[in-house]
């Protein structure tokens, strides 16, 4: 008789969790993070060639996120609030389409200090292991009340190495590297993304934790001072149509056979 070897037990998620949480930073230091603030110096590889570009990333939980970009003198700028939402590229400014809108507002909630802090509006499965470079890696599957996932991969220590997440456009895998302490916080200084057929490598150049926020990052843009043109309707003016049948002239609304209307304006 051949009697099975006895499968070790999975690894209970929920110590998981507090493992990778520990290896961030002690749980007073996480749970007192109100805002991050990042600059880092991002490389853009695709299909399209290499771009390089300054990004500042200003997160104020649990639902404010500040996002902009420059390179090659353009810059892009994208504001999520509870209330209103923008991006802006050069003079051309949008609402930020439903789908990001979507992925953006649900990866704020899957930030460290987010998932330390409401560690109860979460669903955690324990989802396999693997070997890198000869290592045991565990993975922990993190759900929030939306049913949207993040997978984290952790070593014996419980720090993170990487994330996986679902954006509109696909899997979206961010590898982190480089820890160094900021405030009693471990964070990842380098940061390798693969999305879309696209990779991103950031290389942090600052971090802080509770930052001073400027206001007008989150304002609205009707009351931010730097708008570059303003425009005052100063007058206005209402002239009845007209149209010409038969060789007279008619402001009547009632049009009975065919009739050609032109107009010239002049705006300055």
């Amino acid at each position: 008789n051949i009697t099975a070897a006895a499968m070790p037990p999975s690894p209970d998620p929920s110590k998981l969790l507090d493992r990778a949480l520990n290896a961030i930073g002690p749980a007073e230091k996480l749970t007192s993070i109100q805002a991050t603030r990042y600059i880092a110096s991002r490389t853009q590889s695709g299909p399209t060639g290499t771009v390089v570009s300054q990004v500042e990333r200003v997160a104020s939980y649990p639902d404010r996120l500040y996002l902009s970009s420059n390179s090659n003198g353009q810059t892009y700028k994208l504001v999520i609030t509870p209330t209103f939402n923008y991006r802006s590229s050069g003079k051309m400014t949008t609402a930020v389409p439903p789908a990001d809108l979507e992925d953006l507002r649900s990866g704020l909630q899957f930030d460290s200090a987010y998932i330390a802090q409401h560690k109860s509006a979460f669903v955690l499965s324990y989802d396999g292991s693997e070997k890198i470079g000869g290592e045991t890696f565990d993975k922990l599957r993190i759900r929030n009340g939306e049913g949207k996932e993040a997978v984290w991969t952790l070593d014996q220590s419980g720090r993170i190495h990487r994330i996986v997440s679902k954006g509109n456009s696909g899997d979206v895998v961010t590898e982190l590297y480089d820890y160094s302490l900021v405030d009693g916080i471990n964070v990842s200084f380098k940061r390798h993304v693969i999305e879309n057929g696209r990779t991103s490598d950031f290389v942090l150049g600052q971090f802080e934790i509770n930052p001073s926020i400027d206001p007008a990052l989150f304002a609205p843009l009707a009351e931010q001072s730097a708008v570059g043109l303003q425009i005052r309707v100063l007058q206005e003016k209402s002239v009845p149509y007209v149209q010409q049948i038969g060789g007279g002239i008619s402001t009547s609304c009632n049009i009975s056979g065919s009739a050609n209307t032109s107009m010239t304006a002049t705006t300055t």
